[in-house]
């Protein structure tokens, strides 16, 4: 996505700037690479309203003109559909599932995408997703936790060869019952995959049925003393 003209932010887009860093708790650099702007931008927008100023710089610059404003959002909404189109494909497995889900996937997307993006996306509101966090963690949730951990220990401890049947045995050894459709589940989520070992391939066949040339100088080699090569025709 291309950056605003220099110096030339809108008193809107400053605000909604520094909120990824207030509210959504976003860093520096984070918030720049999404914005496509310099991290010391940010930093002193931030500064300025924690000073009640936020809304006083820029004042000395003249607005963007109609065309430049159109110039940016035809530069903007490409970017802005292939974002769409990334989060709709990434989160696809939860569109069906409960809103908890979709509150869970934004979780997981919110350190790549900004956040209000993706809310709308998933059709999930605000005031419900920060509602969601501020709530503590389900039982299940701990579990499930603790499992992904449990389950990337194993994974390494079997040098990534295991399948989700060989890792339930390896887990159970080190006392942790799971259920093998539980680990592929998660397995999944976490983008672990067995290393893939390259198949033997035979590149001679000595039970060919092919016509084989005579030997027709018939030599016979013979090694009678270290790097002392004789031969002998017959």
């Amino acid at each position: 996505m291309e950056r605003i003209p220099r110096g030339r932010y809108t008193k809107e887009f400053r605000i909604e700037a520094v909120k990824l860093i207030i509210e959504e708790n976003l860093s520096l650099p984070e918030a720049g690479r999404r914005l496509n702007m310099a991290p010391s931008t940010i930093n002193n927008w931030v500064k300025a309203q924690k000073t009640g100023r936020l809304t006083d710089i820029g004042k000395s610059q003249r607005p963007l003109t109609d065309l430049e404003m159109e110039l940016y959002r035809t530069k903007r909404e490409p970017a802005e559909v292939k974002m769409e189109r990334d989060i709709l494909n990434k989160a696809v497995g939860v569109l069906c599932e409960g809103v908890a889900a979709r509150y869970a996937m934004i979780n997981e997307l919110r350190l790549h995408y900004p956040v209000s993006f993706v809310k709308r996306v998933l059709s999930v509101s605000a005031s419900g997703y920060y509602s969601w966090q501020d709530r503590p963690l389900s039982k299940r949730d701990r579990e499930e936790m603790r499992l992904e951990l449990e389950i990337k220990a194993a994974h390494r401890r079997t040098r990534q060869t295991y399948g989700p049947e060989r890792l339930q045995h390896d887990l159970a050894e080190n006392g942790v019952r799971v259920g093998s459709c539980r680990i592929k589940r998660i397995r999944e989520k976490l983008g672990l995959r067995c290393k893939q070992k390259g198949k033997f391939k035979v590149t001679t066949d000595s039970r060919y049925r092919l016509p084989v040339t005579d030997n027709l100088l018939d030599q016979h080699f013979k090694v009678y003393e270290p790097n002392n090569y004789l031969s002998q025709s017959g």
